[in-house]
């Protein structure tokens, strides 16, 4: 009960009353009745056209003769074919080989492994080789099951992301095999799939990608043969009934889930609104989706263009959302204001300057659940420039990167020209803070960091205050360990979502926050930042604290100079009289890890060089380098939703009953910075800074940086 509470505290009074009443609705049945698992009769559907069609064929007569503008016209997707070929180089063949595996039935999850079906099963988890319940009502069905395992890999196939692989290979050959494999999975799916039954239909989210995904296929194979007039129909009548459950069902997103699903079902009734005026509740589709992309928009990303999900994959969600909406409402005439295209602007600047420039990739930070919902270019899944090009150019109309296979998402979403726009130069600042959200960009020669320190406003993912990223020559030398799986062991969650993998300060084993069920964190962490300036000569400074362990107090200052980095740790505070035990961790992305010289060097092998994690302190400690221990459970990270992989992680340990300072310095040359602790004076290269004595309430002192 006690739990329940706090988690009503955190909440707001408004989200339990609402989960309250839908809870009750579910258990009494009134859902089943609201959603009735009843298929719409041909008849029933033609009275939902706007001109009362008389048979599905004047049906789709209407739809060809009158269809809206949309990223590309059906008549002239094979002009795209020259500029798709210069944005695909070399990757052309890899693209028509995909397509080529689907038509043969292997299909991709998570950007990431293939699995041969053959003629797909729609409710079929690979993972667990079980089944999802077909033909019960979806809200019977609970979201976790230890029979048919985790809900996400069955959804994964049926937002019909091959869709769009399949169009970009017909724009490339003009093969029939791929708009009729499209036609065929999509009638295989309606066949198995009867409305409001099964697992497809318990996530509006899930359906709005599916329906997005199933026109921009109707667009593209329009004018194909294979193409029949019954097919269409039974497509848009598919897009009337998702989209009448997704309106429906709306406030649950709203009002409970309250994330990026929320701006999802709203581009979904947005488009749909727009693009198929026929319908007699587009009207209020179109108009509802608008103004909850604005109201959304406007609140669930910060003033400082941070996002309330605290997660970079389901921020790159959202952008992907926005590029969509604003782009078709654009070529219909239509236009968003200009307050939420300013807010989106601050959004793009906040992923921009996190982005390392030599791969496109960002901090593997926050929860992930592999979603790359308009998969459009044949870059790395972790790549996001693909998706930050087309959104910057949708909302600035000049390109943002070189030349690359990223622009082949440009060319779909903004058209043939958008590849030959004047290209901008956007600068990426030394220091960038963005206070609202809590984090810190650092820019630096070779690379970059990241630090997070915030205190949350709305619910945390991951027990990760006062983390530390770096990427070195495009490599992520200090990373996150990623998320791996919303349904998984209570040891894996504790580690991948707790502050056991995090480049952080851990007392004892507790997290930072108190764990409760799933997505549940109670006791959110307060965080303050003392300190965030760039001095003109060079040296980056940053001071934060968080009160997750009170009455302790972590402190962390970090001194960048160059592409050296020191890290001050401060545990301080009231101990008690008790000792605590005290660990440091690093995670890192290196290929090798290895204890060199003196006690407190690890030496990490890495693409471009060898990089050093160095101890300056003489607090008595221990050191442990883990790789993949499954006991353990530490030395593990992912990329990839499902997928694990070994990773070294350097664990300093120790105890202390009084308040302990631990200084480190990440750097790619050893030796650059030197610590007295007499002196309390840290010295890099030709720099020094005064420090402040252990424990009163500050590391870094006013003191003026000396040369």
């Amino acid at each position: 009960m006690r739990n329940q509470l706090r988690m009503m505290q955190n909440m707001g009074l408004g989200w339990t009353l609402f989960r309250i009443k839908y809870e009750l609705k579910k258990r009494a049945g009134f859902l089943e009745k609201e959603f009735p698992a009843v298929s719409m009769t041909e008849e029933e559907f033609l009275k939902r056209w706007s001109s009362h069609a008389a048979s599905p064929d004047q049906v789709v007569r209407e739809w060809r003769a009158q269809a809206r503008p949309f990223f590309f016209h059906p008549d002239k997707l094979n002009g795209l074919k020259p500029v798709l070929q210069k944005a695909l180089g070399a990757s052309e063949q890899e693209l028509l080989n995909q397509a080529d595996r689907i038509c043969e039935g292997t299909f991709t999850y998570f950007s990431r492994w293939n699995v041969h079906q053959g003629t797909p099963n729609w409710h079929w988890n690979p993972i667990t080789n079980e089944e999802s319940p077909r033909d019960l009502h979806w809200s019977k069905i609970p979201d976790l099951s230890g029979a048919f395992g985790d809900i996400k890999y069955i959804w994964e196939l049926s937002r019909f992301s091959f869709a769009y692989t399949l169009v970009r290979a017909y724009a490339l050959t003009g093969s029939s095999l791929y708009p009729e494999t499209f036609w065929n999975l999509f009638e295989d799916w309606v066949k198995n799939n009867p409305e409001e039954r099964g697992v497809n239909y318990k996530c509006c989210q899930e359906m709005s990608l599916r329906v997005m995904a199933w026109i921009f296929a109707l667009y593209a194979f329009a004018n194909h043969s294979s193409s029949m007039d019954k097919r269409v129909f039974s497509l848009l009548k598919q897009v009337y009934c998702h989209t009448d459950h997704i309106d429906k069902h709306f406030d649950f997103a709203l009002k409970s889930v309250k994330n990026n699903h929320t701006i999802s079902e709203a581009a979904g009734l947005y488009t749909v609104g727009l693009l198929f005026p026929f319908f007699d509740r587009s009207g209020r589709w179109k108009k509802k989706g608008f103004r909850h992309l604005e109201a959304e928009g406007m609140w669930q990303i910060y003033e400082d263009g941070s996002y309330l999900q605290h997660s970079m994959n389901y921020h790159r969600l959202v952008v992907q959302d926005y590029t969509w909406a604003l782009r078709l409402a654009e070529l219909n005439g239509e236009t968003f204001s200009n307050k939420l295209k300013e807010r989106l602007y601050k959004t793009f600047d906040f992923l921009y300057q996190f982005q390392d420039e030599a791969t496109g990739r960002l901090p593997n930070y926050g929860m992930n659940d592999g979603a790359l919902i308009h998969p459009l270019s044949q870059c790395e899944y972790l790549d996001y420039r693909p998706q930050l090009g087309a959104f910057y150019f949708i909302l600035t109309g000049k390109r943002l990167y070189p030349d690359g296979p990223h622009e082949e998402s440009l060319v779909w979403l903004a058209g043939e020209s958008a590849s030959s726009a004047p290209r901008d130069s956007f600068p990426r600042a030394a220091l960038k803070a963005y206070p609202e959200g809590g984090y810190y960009s650092i820019r630096m020669n070779g690379g970059s960091a990241m630090i997070r320190c915030g205190t949350y406003r709305h619910r945390p993912a991951q027990a990760d205050m006062l983390h530390l990223d770096i990427w070195r020559e495009g490599t992520n030398v200090i990373c996150d360990a990623g998320t791996y799986s919303y349904n998984t062991d209570a040891e894996w969650s504790a580690y991948f979502m707790g502050t056991a993998s995090h480049n952080t300060v851990m007392i004892g084993d507790d997290d930072q926050m108190e764990k409760g069920s799933r997505f549940i964190w109670y006791n959110w962490t307060k965080s303050h930042t003392k300190r965030a300036e760039a001095a003109a000569d060079g040296m980056t400074l940053f001071e934060g604290e968080h009160y997750g362990y009170g009455p302790l107090i972590h402190r962390r200052a970090v001194i960048q100079s160059d592409a050296v980095i020191a890290v001050i740790d401060e545990i301080a505070g009231d101990f008690n009289g008790t000792e605590r035990a005290i660990s440091a961790s690093w995670l890192s992305a290196a290929r090798g890890a290895k204890a060199t010289g003196e006690k407190g060097l690890i030496e990490l092998e890495t693409p471009t060089g060898p990089y050093f994690i160095e101890t300056l302190d003489t607090q008595s400690s221990t050191f442990r380098i883990y790789h993949g221990d499954e006991k353990a459970r530490r030395g593990w990270r992912s990329l990839y939703y499902g997928e694990k992989e070994p990773a070294y992680q350097i664990v300093r340990s120790l105890r202390s009953g009084k308040p302990v300072r631990l200084v480190t310095v990440l750097s790619p040359v050893a030796g650059q910075v030197t610590y007295d602790p007499g002196q309390n004076l840290l010295r890099i290269q030709e720099r020094s800074l005064r420090l402040n004595p252990v424990g009163t309430g500050a590391i870094l002192s006013q003191e003026k940086v000396t040369l």
